[in-house]
């Protein structure tokens, strides 16, 4: 949720699940998004309503430049390995910041699996309830 930027979201429908642009099908190889439309209004501004709120209160939900380059740091540790990073860096304090990243993500990632089986159970059941 955090990713996604309230100006593009005032111009765009998300899945906020996801993180993504709504998107649909408009021939047999294309797909194109939920622009803004006469009648768009973003989920801040309606009943469904945003997890941060409105674009006035985005900046208590969104991270940090220093944070975003933390975050980038410890995708590209995971992706490329510590080469990635300046040894002169490497201290216990960026060791403690990537394990505490890593905890978030891992949780994170935990979570979204369980909401994925939860959604499976769901769809599962109301299949044997027909």
């Amino acid at each position: 949720m955090a990713s996604i930027d309230c100006r593009d979201c005032q111009r765009k429908l998300y899945d906020l699940k996801t993180g993504q642009p709504v998107t649909y099908i408009v021939g047999p190889n294309d797909e194109l998004g939920y622009e803004d439309g006469p009648d768009h209004k973003p989920q801040c501004r309606t009943g469904e309503g945003c997890p941060k709120g409105s674009p006035e209160e985005a900046h208590r939900h969104e991270l940090s430049r220093r944070n975003r380059q933390k975050l980038a740091t410890y995708r590209a540790v995971k992706v490329l390995g510590m080469g990635v990073v300046d040894p002169f860096v490497v201290d216990q304090t960026f060791a403690d910041t990537m394990a505490v990243i890593d905890q978030f993500m891992t949780t994170r990632e935990r979570n979204k699996q369980t909401d994925a089986m939860v959604d499976l159970f769901l769809l599962a059941s109301r299949g044997a309830n027909r």
